[in-house]
């Protein structure tokens, strides 16, 4: 059964069917083609002048763009900052609350994720929502949306 994801309606049964692997994640095409205009309108901003997160570095390196093609930089920035540890928690709990906190996430990120089982590990000491580390273990590449 697939549950499509759009960004918004997720319902509780959608969501313990995508944890258990009863269903699959799929994506609405309208919300493929605004993931696509966003990662254009990026690159368009990139382009004009400097834009957080496409510089190489900080100090010295501050004013060194991101190199054209280099479109792994993001992954590796987020990488760079991320950190975790303790005890791993239950992986239906992990997807569960990633699910919940993706949905205002373009949806071809979460469709993404919860179709590869590329689950970060949840850990008890780092919070499931807003973090760093499992943000640079599950983003894909923009040739992967």
């Amino acid at each position: 059964m697939p549950v499509v994801l759009t960004g918004t309606g997720l319902t509780v049964g959608e969501l313990v069917a995508l944890a258990d692997g009863e269903a699959v994640p799929a994506v609405a095409p309208e919300a493929r083609e605004r993931a696509v205009r966003s990662w254009r309108a990026a690159q368009r901003l990139a382009a004009q002048g400097r834009l957080y997160g496409r510089g190489t570095g900080v100090g010295a390196h501050r004013s060194v763009s991101v190199e054209e093609g280099d479109e792994g930089h993001g992954l590796r920035l987020l990488r760079s900052h991320a950190g975790g540890g303790g005890a791993v928690l239950p992986a239906w709990l992990v997807t569960d609350v990633r699910a919940l906190r993706m949905r205002p996430v373009p949806p071809p990120v979460p469709a993404f994720t919860l179709a590869t089982a590329a689950l970060p590990l949840g850990t008890e000491d780092r919070p499931l929502t807003a973090d760093l580390a499992a943000a640079a273990e599950l983003l894909p590449g923009p040739a992967q949306l």
